[in-house]
């Protein structure tokens, strides 16, 4: 029977974007692109389209005249690194079909529907041709859809960079461009409405450019807005003073003189009075920035309901003072042009500071009167359904600002599918999306490089924005723009302001929040509060104790042991809380505090809980960590087993972590908590378990790599030991300081810190201790090329721990010794010594002792010349290591594995192990990435 063949699924299809910041998706997921340089790269590779870039090129705008020795190997691996993105199934060495290679430059190949600039010259230009064909509907909409393409300055990484790119800086004038002819198409075929957003959004990316600027001017006075072409032509002359030193050029000028003059009404004999259209719209904020991300969602949302024949309900929501009100408002202008028969809006105080929350009736009352009915029916049934009545048929935006619930909404809601209707709360109004299909669209703080552009246009720039106390500022605020705007004014009320004169006061304040309110704008204390007063006791009282816990963020069963409560019933107050946007949650289970919300959760519990109380929960949380860590140490099986922490008390709850890959995913959650606690053990009344908690982390370390976090933790933890006088922690800590030192390539340190823990173990009578002293001295020793001393010490820990009964220790034990026999050329003697260590760690069940192993045979074999056998035992090294989560063990595998490959002939067939190398010991910041970087410098 002949075979079937199976259809191999097809892959999503790949988009880039680079007018705006570099990203790529593939369908619906956002790929990770990897750090700053690597996206530059990329981004120049799309900005020249389908054209090859010089290794030259790369290298001069990722460092212009800076440019390290390393350079041109740093790009070759940063295109590797976007190759595998790209195509994750890529095989080794080969270019693929995305980013191909000719002698010494690269080029990516891009479908026009998968790179937003192409897509953008197709739209110009299917526009401009169009234009020239009289379709004039057409080429207005072809306008609007190339003008969307942009997202901001091409290639822009938030950094604000002056010094660009001559092909970045081409793609921008490019839009311009393209902005300029649909201004004019807009006036010469009456597209005003339509084009005047994105033609708007292109202006102030461009606010010196004045042909631009004249025909945003001629636009927005074609669209009634005389007054508002005044001012951009105020505007425009100010920064031309301010910015270049001259004066408005004739095509500004000519601008200027069209607005003025008066246009023609023609007169409509026994023409009747019109019925007006509401436009209800607050005033949309002149300083709005940023939020192009979500104002792009929200209108593809729009498009796809106009589409489909149904305007959707969408749904704002997200924590106090977060701009949500502010973004309706905003993008309600933009979309106002879709909507001819106006805008309705009402605020319905959900959240207000003194008025209380609009009641239904109320708000259909005002609503009705809006449309004009006067004579209003007592039952609120009757009136909904008058006004769904009255609203059928027409196209109208209905906004429904600051709702206190879903309820509160739901009997406003039009009937018809004509009306497009936007509600903002501070709360998830998942009912109304569950109930009447709403889009819900959650709102989080600006970008950082939105909020420095926001704070520094609401200051007029009267600021130098490359400040660097302007990011503290920035970040001091948390990004909230409520908090930016009372930072503004607070600066502009300064004498003599400078953004250092103004970071110093914050700083000497107890209490930040207490600028914020000061200002005369919104009172981001007060808002807070009042989201706070709507919860119930015990969720008010586990927000007031989130402040306690540690790290950025916290997973949910340790706010179970902060609470002192069963995970079960903690679990509904966090979905309070998170539905109010009193904190953040993600979808691994953890939540995280805005920090001018945990400043304010932090003043609550400081008036409103006893210090006692506060203490108990930080101890409660110390020791649901203290607990997990143990369980997740155990689990990892490392040779020397972390110190027990005795009973679980009662009231606090561990996680079960039995498995390798749980426990290495526990930690990699964890571990930015667990360092925080070490270091700030005695605010948790952690007293010895402080410094135990840091000792208990080393196998972590040991497998993870990061040498200077476990260097920074172990400091922590002997200032602990020392604070408390104990000296068989300072002992401990010692060993663990000695094991990064000597990670780290300092093995004279290293040393010095195992002859102290020595000392202290023997004269504390800890004989068993010794045996791991002896095997880290053993490694030190072995590491600057003493192998006989070595040798000796690992016999001596090798005695101690067949006393002790320790078969784990005398299986590493044998390890050292056999690669020490391998430096002195002792290979019959090496290789019986690895085989009786494999054999214990098989009986074991020890993976990452068989991977020492398999590494030390590769050397071996390596020494006596057959690198074909060397190579095939690293690879099982690399492989082994990989499994159980050892990268520095993977690194050094990877190392010698490109050192058999170079040996065999082809130093070329080396670079892909050595590339991976230096990708994982440059992540851990290890000197022995230098050796690595020579190795493929001399390729």
């Amino acid at each position: 029977m002949d075979s079937i063949e199976v259809a191999r699924p097809v892959p999503p299809p790949l988009r880039m974007a680079v007018m705006g910041p570099v990203r790529a998706w593939r369908g619906d997921e956002e790929l990770n692109l990897g750090p700053r340089q690597q996206r530059q790269v990329l981004g120049l590779l799309m900005a020249r389209a389908g054209r090859y870039v010089t290794i030259g090129e790369l290298v001069d705008l990722l460092w212009g005249r800076s440019a390290p020795a390393s350079g041109t190997n740093s790009v070759h691996r940063f295109i590797g690194s976007l190759r595998r993105i790209l195509e994750p199934d890529l095989a080794p060495r080969s270019d693929g079909r995305w980013i191909v290679r000719r002698d010494a430059a690269y080029r990516l190949i891009a479908p026009e529907s998968s790179l937003d600039l192409l897509e953008f010259r197709r739209l110009a230009d299917e526009a401009r041709e169009a234009e020239n064909l009289g379709f004039g509907e057409v080429a207005i909409a072809r306008y609007i859809e190339a003008l969307r393409q942009s997202r901001g300055r091409c290639a822009d990484d938030g950094t604000g960079e002056t010094r660009r790119h001559a092909a970045f800086v081409a793609v921008d004038e490019e839009y311009a461009a393209v902005a300029r002819d649909a201004a004019r198409a807009a006036v010469n075929l009456n597209g005003v409405g339509p084009l005047l957003p994105p033609i708007r959004r292109a202006a102030e990316m461009n606010p010196l450019d004045e042909a631009l600027q004249a025909r945003m001017m001629l636009l927005l006075a074609a669209d009634g807005r005389q007054a508002d072409a005044f001012a951009l032509f105020q505007e425009v002359r100010e920064a031309l003073s301010r910015e270049l030193g001259v004066d408005p050029g004739p095509e500004l000028r000519h601008a200027y003189d069209e607005v003025l003059k008066p246009r023609e009404q023609p007169a409509l004999a026994g023409a009747t009075a019109a019925t007006v259209s509401p436009a209800q719209l607050p005033r949309d904020l002149p300083s709005f920035t940023g939020r192009r991300e979500q104002l792009n969602e929200l209108t593809t949302l729009l498009t796809r309901a106009e589409r489909d024949g149904v305007m959707p309900i969408v749904a704002i929501d997200g924590m106090p003072g977060v701009g949500k009100s502010t973004l309706a408002i905003h993008w309600a202008y933009e979309i106002a042009g879709r909507f001819p028969d106006g805008q309705l809006y009402l605020d319905l105080r959900g959240h207000d500071l003194v008025a209380e929350p609009m009641s239904t009736a109320e708000a259909l009352r005002s609503l009705l009167a809006t449309v004009g009915i006067e004579s209003v029916p007592a039952d609120p049934g009757v009136q909904a359904a008058l006004l769904r009545s009255h609203l059928a048929g027409r196209r109208l935006v209905m906004l429904l600002d600051n709702a206190e619930s879903d309820a509160q909404v739901r009997g406003l809601l039009p009937g018809g599918v004509s009306c497009l209707v936007v509600v903002t709360s501070r709360v998830r109004l998942a009912a109304l999306n569950a109930r009447d299909g709403a889009e819900l669209v959650t709102l989080e703080p600006l970008s950082p490089a939105e909020a420095r552009s926001l704070l520094t246009r609401r200051l007029s720039a009267a600021f130098d924005d490359q400040n660097l106390a302007l990011d503290e500022l920035v970040e001091l605020t948390g990004r909230l723009p409520s908090a930016l705007a009372a930072l503004s004014s607070y600066i502009l009320a300064c004498p003599q302001p400078s953004f250092d004169s103004v970071l110093a006061d914050l700083r000497g304040r107890d209490n930040a929040l207490d600028l914020f309110g000061e200002q005369g704008v919104l009172d981001v204390r007060e808002s807070f509060a009042t989201s706070y007063r709507r919860l119930s006791e015990p969720a008010a009282r586990l927000f007031r104790l989130l402040p306690q816990t540690a790290g950025p963020d916290v997973a949910h069963a340790a706010t179970a042991s902060l609470a002192g409560l069963p995970l079960s019933r903690v679990r509904p107050l966090l979905v309070e809380l998170d539905r109010s946007h009193l904190l953040r949650t993600s979808r691994v289970s953890r939540l995280s505090l805005h920090p001018l919300v945990r400043r304010y959760a932090s003043e609550l519990s400081t008036a409103g809980d006893s210090a006692a109380d506060r203490l108990a929960a930080r101890q409660r949380l110390f020791q649901h960590y203290r607990h997990t860590a143990h369980a997740a140490c155990a689990a990892l099986r490392p040779l020397l087993p972390a110190i027990d922490p005795g009973r679980v008390p009662a009231d606090v709850t561990v996680p079960s972590v039995t498995a390798h890959r749980e426990a290495l995913a526990w930690f990699r959650a964890e571990i930015a908590v667990l360092e925080d606690l070490v270091e700030r053990s005695a605010d948790f009344g952690a007293g010895a378990g402080g410094w135990q908690l840091a000792t208990t982390l080393i196998p972590y370390y040991q497998r993870d790599g990061r040498a200077p976090a476990w260097l920074a933790t172990m400091r922590h933890g002997l200032r602990a030991a020392e604070q408390l006088g104990d000296r068989a922690g300072q002992a401990h800590l010692y060993r663990g300081l000695a094991a990064a030192y000597s990670r780290l390539g300092d093995q004279g340190r290293a040393r010095d810190d195992l002859r102290r823990a020595q000392r202290l173990f023997a004269e504390l009578g800890l004989t068993a201790d010794q045996a791991y002293v002896h095997h880290g001295m053993a490694d030190v020793l072995a590491a600057t090329g003493r192998y006989p001393e070595a040798i000796a010490e690992f016999e001596r820990g090798r005695a101690l721990f067949r006393a002790a009964g320790h078969r784990k220790g005398v299986a590493a034990v044998l390890t050292g010794i056999a690669s020490c026999r391998t430096h002195l050329g002792e290979h019959e003697a090496a290789a019986r010594l690895f085989e009786q260590a494999i054999a214990l760690y098989l009986r074991l069940g020890d993976d990452n002792g068989l991977a020492d192993d398999m590494r030390g045979l590769g050397d071996l074999w390596r020494g006596i010349g057959d690198n074909g056998t060397a190579a095939d035992y690293l690879r099982r090294a690399v492989e082994l290591y990989r499994e159980v989560g050892d990268r520095a063990g993977q690194a050094q595998s990877l190392v010698s594995l490109g050192d058999a490959r170079s040996a065999s002939g082809n130093p070329r067939d080396a670079v892909p192990a050595w590339r991976d190398a230096l990708d994982i010991l440059d992540d851990l910041r290890l000197p022995a990435a230098v050796a690595v970087q020579d190795r493929l410098r001399s390729v």
